[in-house]
Protein backbone atom coordinates (compact mmCIF):
# COMPACT_ATOMS: atom_id res chain seq x y z
CA UNK A 1 0.00 0.00 0.00
CA UNK A 2 3.03 2.41 0.82
CA UNK A 3 3.66 2.47 -3.44
CA UNK A 4 -0.06 4.03 -3.67
CA UNK A 5 0.13 6.36 -0.58
CA UNK A 6 3.87 7.65 -2.23
CA UNK A 7 2.26 8.60 -5.26
CA UNK A 8 -0.83 10.17 -3.35
CA UNK A 9 -3.50 8.15 -2.53
CA UNK A 10 -5.65 9.09 0.30
CA UNK A 11 -8.31 7.03 1.70
CA UNK A 12 -11.65 8.08 2.06
CA UNK A 13 -13.98 4.87 2.80
CA UNK A 14 -14.24 1.53 3.43
CA UNK A 15 -16.34 -1.55 2.31
CA UNK A 16 -18.24 -3.34 5.31
CA UNK A 17 -20.64 -6.81 5.59
CA UNK A 18 -24.07 -6.16 7.22
CA UNK A 19 -27.06 -8.46 7.26
CA UNK A 20 -25.28 -10.72 3.81
CA UNK A 21 -24.65 -7.42 2.09
CA UNK A 22 -21.69 -5.26 1.60
CA UNK A 23 -22.11 -1.62 2.58
CA UNK A 24 -20.40 1.25 0.89
CA UNK A 25 -18.87 3.92 3.19
CA UNK A 26 -17.50 7.25 2.24
CA UNK A 27 -16.11 9.50 4.57
CA UNK A 28 -15.21 12.00 2.01
CA UNK A 29 -14.89 13.15 -2.08
CA UNK A 30 -18.41 11.15 -2.53
CA UNK A 31 -19.00 13.83 -5.62
CA UNK A 32 -15.43 13.98 -6.86
CA UNK A 33 -14.87 12.53 -10.53
CA UNK A 34 -12.10 11.79 -12.21
CA UNK A 35 -10.27 9.71 -9.88
CA UNK A 36 -7.93 6.30 -9.51
CA UNK A 37 -9.24 4.43 -7.07
CA UNK A 38 -7.90 1.06 -4.89
CA UNK A 39 -9.24 -1.66 -2.34
CA UNK A 40 -6.76 -2.69 -0.15
CA UNK A 41 -7.04 -5.27 2.81
CA UNK A 42 -4.42 -4.69 5.37
CA UNK A 43 -2.05 -3.47 3.55
CA UNK A 44 -2.82 -5.78 0.40
CA UNK A 45 -3.71 -3.80 -2.93
CA UNK A 46 -6.23 -6.13 -4.39
CA UNK A 47 -8.25 -4.03 -7.09
CA UNK A 48 -7.49 -0.85 -9.04
CA UNK A 49 -9.73 1.12 -11.17
CA UNK A 50 -10.75 4.60 -12.78
CA UNK A 51 -13.86 6.64 -13.40
CA UNK A 52 -15.19 9.71 -14.80
CA UNK A 53 -18.51 9.36 -13.13
CA UNK A 54 -18.63 11.04 -9.44
CA UNK A 55 -16.95 8.41 -7.21
CA UNK A 56 -20.04 7.22 -4.79
CA UNK A 57 -21.74 6.70 -8.21
CA UNK A 58 -19.14 4.25 -9.39
CA UNK A 59 -18.43 2.24 -6.10
CA UNK A 60 -22.20 2.00 -5.89
CA UNK A 61 -22.07 -0.46 -8.94
CA UNK A 62 -20.18 -2.81 -6.91
CA UNK A 63 -22.58 -2.82 -4.57
CA UNK A 64 -25.58 -3.23 -6.30
CA UNK A 65 -24.51 -4.81 -9.64
CA UNK A 66 -26.84 -4.73 -12.76
CA UNK A 67 -27.46 -7.89 -14.29
CA UNK A 68 -25.21 -7.18 -17.27
CA UNK A 69 -21.97 -5.49 -15.48
CA UNK A 70 -19.58 -8.47 -15.34
CA UNK A 71 -17.12 -6.31 -14.06
CA UNK A 72 -18.83 -5.04 -11.39
CA UNK A 73 -20.61 -8.49 -10.63
CA UNK A 74 -17.11 -9.97 -10.67
CA UNK A 75 -16.00 -7.94 -8.28
CA UNK A 76 -18.94 -7.80 -6.18
CA UNK A 77 -18.30 -11.29 -5.38
CA UNK A 78 -14.48 -10.95 -4.07
CA UNK A 79 -15.75 -8.09 -1.79
CA UNK A 80 -18.67 -10.58 -0.45
CA UNK A 81 -16.25 -13.53 0.20
CA UNK A 82 -13.62 -11.54 1.80
CA UNK A 83 -15.96 -9.26 3.92
CA UNK A 84 -17.54 -12.28 4.97
CA UNK A 85 -14.24 -13.66 6.01
CA UNK A 86 -14.17 -10.78 8.50
CA UNK A 87 -11.86 -9.06 6.66
CA UNK A 88 -11.55 -5.18 6.14
CA UNK A 89 -11.30 -3.92 3.08
CA UNK A 90 -10.20 0.04 2.54
CA UNK A 91 -10.70 2.15 -0.26
CA UNK A 92 -7.98 4.96 -1.19
CA UNK A 93 -8.46 7.27 -4.11
CA UNK A 94 -6.20 10.00 -6.52
CA UNK A 95 -8.04 12.44 -7.44
CA UNK A 96 -6.96 14.09 -10.90
CA UNK A 97 -5.86 17.95 -9.90
CA UNK A 98 -5.62 18.98 -13.86
CA UNK A 99 -2.44 20.28 -13.51
CA UNK A 100 -0.68 17.61 -15.67
CA UNK A 101 -0.27 18.95 -19.62
CA UNK A 102 1.70 17.87 -22.12
CA UNK A 103 1.36 21.66 -24.34
CA UNK A 104 -2.19 22.99 -24.38
CA UNK A 105 -3.14 19.43 -23.58
CA UNK A 106 -4.70 18.46 -19.86
CA UNK A 107 -3.36 14.66 -19.17
CA UNK A 108 -6.30 12.33 -17.84
CA UNK A 109 -3.58 11.01 -14.64
CA UNK A 110 -5.97 8.58 -13.90
CA UNK A 111 -6.29 7.00 -17.26
CA UNK A 112 -2.08 7.16 -17.68
CA UNK A 113 -1.68 5.49 -14.72
CA UNK A 114 -4.45 2.89 -14.59
CA UNK A 115 -2.80 0.55 -16.66
CA UNK A 116 0.83 1.34 -15.31
CA UNK A 117 -0.16 0.70 -11.55
CA UNK A 118 -2.11 -2.69 -12.69
CA UNK A 119 0.63 -4.09 -14.43
CA UNK A 120 3.43 -3.49 -11.84
CA UNK A 121 1.08 -4.18 -8.91
CA UNK A 122 -0.63 -6.89 -10.10
CA UNK A 123 -3.97 -6.55 -8.01
CA UNK A 124 -5.71 -10.27 -7.97
CA UNK A 125 -9.25 -8.74 -8.71
CA UNK A 126 -7.98 -6.93 -11.91
CA UNK A 127 -8.86 -8.90 -15.03
CA UNK A 128 -6.54 -7.47 -17.21
CA UNK A 129 -2.77 -7.23 -16.39
CA UNK A 130 0.01 -9.64 -16.18
CA UNK A 131 -1.24 -11.80 -13.49
CA UNK A 132 -3.95 -12.42 -16.05
CA UNK A 133 -1.40 -13.27 -18.93
CA UNK A 134 -0.53 -17.12 -17.43
CA UNK A 135 -0.04 -20.25 -19.39
CA UNK A 136 -2.96 -21.59 -20.26
CA UNK A 137 -4.44 -24.13 -17.67
CA UNK A 138 -3.86 -27.71 -19.75
CA UNK A 139 -6.25 -30.26 -19.14
CA UNK A 140 -4.84 -34.09 -17.99
CA UNK A 141 -8.64 -35.25 -18.17
CA UNK A 142 -8.82 -39.02 -17.36
CA UNK A 143 -11.67 -38.55 -19.60
CA UNK A 144 -12.68 -37.20 -22.83
CA UNK A 145 -13.68 -33.56 -22.42
CA UNK A 146 -16.97 -34.33 -24.52
CA UNK A 147 -18.23 -37.42 -22.41
CA UNK A 148 -20.19 -37.82 -19.43
CA UNK A 149 -19.58 -40.55 -16.79
CA UNK A 150 -23.25 -42.48 -17.10
CA UNK A 151 -22.27 -43.90 -13.51
CA UNK A 152 -22.69 -41.10 -11.14
CA UNK A 153 -21.87 -43.41 -7.75
CA UNK A 154 -19.50 -44.95 -9.89
CA UNK A 155 -17.47 -42.57 -11.16
CA UNK A 156 -13.71 -42.19 -10.41
CA UNK A 157 -12.81 -41.00 -7.01
CA UNK A 158 -9.87 -39.17 -8.93
CA UNK A 159 -12.26 -36.77 -10.26
CA UNK A 160 -14.37 -36.63 -6.91
CA UNK A 161 -13.36 -34.00 -4.36
CA UNK A 162 -15.43 -32.88 -0.80
CA UNK A 163 -15.89 -29.44 0.34
CA UNK A 164 -16.80 -28.57 3.83
CA UNK A 165 -19.50 -26.21 3.78
CA UNK A 166 -18.32 -22.99 6.35
CA UNK A 167 -20.66 -19.74 6.54
CA UNK A 168 -19.24 -18.44 3.07
CA UNK A 169 -19.58 -21.73 0.97
CA UNK A 170 -23.43 -22.09 2.80
CA UNK A 171 -24.80 -18.93 2.52
CA UNK A 172 -23.13 -17.23 -0.80
CA UNK A 173 -23.89 -20.15 -3.96
CA UNK A 174 -20.18 -20.46 -4.86
CA UNK A 175 -16.95 -22.96 -3.89
CA UNK A 176 -13.60 -23.20 -4.56
CA UNK A 177 -12.17 -25.88 -6.08
CA UNK A 178 -9.24 -27.66 -4.82
CA UNK A 179 -6.10 -26.86 -6.44
CA UNK A 180 -4.84 -30.44 -7.77
CA UNK A 181 -8.44 -30.57 -9.70
CA UNK A 182 -8.09 -26.97 -10.98
CA UNK A 183 -7.04 -28.44 -14.52
CA UNK A 184 -9.72 -30.50 -14.90
CA UNK A 185 -11.67 -27.11 -15.65
CA UNK A 186 -12.55 -24.79 -18.50
CA UNK A 187 -10.96 -21.42 -18.17
CA UNK A 188 -12.52 -18.01 -16.48
CA UNK A 189 -16.16 -17.08 -17.33
CA UNK A 190 -16.92 -20.44 -19.04
CA UNK A 191 -20.55 -21.51 -18.09
CA UNK A 192 -21.04 -24.78 -16.11
CA UNK A 193 -23.85 -27.12 -15.79
CA UNK A 194 -24.28 -27.96 -12.03
CA UNK A 195 -26.15 -31.37 -11.79
CA UNK A 196 -28.09 -31.27 -7.33
CA UNK A 197 -28.44 -34.56 -5.95
CA UNK A 198 -30.08 -37.51 -6.90
CA UNK A 199 -33.10 -36.27 -9.50
CA UNK A 200 -30.60 -36.14 -12.77
CA UNK A 201 -33.14 -33.75 -14.21
CA UNK A 202 -32.51 -31.34 -11.03
CA UNK A 203 -30.18 -28.69 -12.93
CA UNK A 204 -28.44 -25.31 -13.00
CA UNK A 205 -25.94 -23.40 -14.35
CA UNK A 206 -23.31 -21.09 -12.78
CA UNK A 207 -19.73 -20.56 -14.07
CA UNK A 208 -16.64 -20.81 -13.53
CA UNK A 209 -13.79 -17.98 -12.35
CA UNK A 210 -10.23 -17.86 -12.21
CA UNK A 211 -9.43 -14.19 -11.41
CA UNK A 212 -11.03 -14.35 -7.39
CA UNK A 213 -8.53 -16.77 -5.93
CA UNK A 214 -5.12 -15.15 -6.31
CA UNK A 215 -3.37 -18.55 -7.56
CA UNK A 216 -5.88 -18.71 -10.35
CA UNK A 217 -7.86 -21.78 -9.27
CA UNK A 218 -11.13 -22.14 -10.45
CA UNK A 219 -13.81 -20.52 -8.30
CA UNK A 220 -17.67 -21.99 -8.83
CA UNK A 221 -20.53 -19.61 -8.91
CA UNK A 222 -24.20 -21.37 -8.59
CA UNK A 223 -25.94 -18.12 -7.27
CA UNK A 224 -29.43 -18.65 -5.27
CA UNK A 225 -30.26 -21.73 -6.99
CA UNK A 226 -27.13 -23.46 -5.80
CA UNK A 227 -27.17 -21.71 -1.89
CA UNK A 228 -30.98 -22.69 -1.89
CA UNK A 229 -30.35 -26.25 -2.98
CA UNK A 230 -27.40 -26.13 0.10
CA UNK A 231 -29.64 -24.98 1.96
CA UNK A 232 -32.38 -27.56 2.09
CA UNK A 233 -29.77 -30.55 1.46
CA UNK A 234 -27.24 -29.69 3.59
CA UNK A 235 -26.18 -28.35 7.60
CA UNK A 236 -23.77 -26.08 8.00
CA UNK A 237 -19.91 -27.77 8.49
CA UNK A 238 -21.55 -31.06 6.46
CA UNK A 239 -19.12 -32.32 3.53
CA UNK A 240 -20.39 -31.92 0.02
CA UNK A 241 -18.96 -34.12 -2.45
CA UNK A 242 -18.00 -32.55 -5.96
CA UNK A 243 -17.87 -35.19 -9.22
CA UNK A 244 -16.40 -33.80 -11.95
CA UNK A 245 -18.21 -34.88 -15.13
CA UNK A 246 -16.54 -32.97 -18.03
CA UNK A 247 -14.87 -29.27 -18.05
CA UNK A 248 -18.11 -28.16 -17.56
CA UNK A 249 -19.96 -30.27 -16.10
CA UNK A 250 -20.17 -31.19 -12.25
CA UNK A 251 -22.64 -33.26 -9.75
CA UNK A 252 -22.91 -32.19 -6.29
CA UNK A 253 -23.91 -35.01 -4.01
CA UNK A 254 -23.88 -35.85 -0.06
Amino acid sequence: MKRLTDLGFIKVGNWTFTNGLIQLNLDSNQDTSNVLYSFVSNGNILYIGKTTDPLKKRLYGYQRPGSDQKTNIRVNKCILELLSNGKPLDILILIDNGLLKYGNYIINLAAGLEDTLVFELNPPWNYTGKNKISKPHKKQMPFPSNRIIPNLRNSLDSNTFEVILGTTYYNLGFFNVKREYSNLFEENLTPIEIRLGDDLSNVIFGHINRTCNENGTPRIFGGKPLSHWIGKNFKLGDKMKVIILSPTIIHLDK
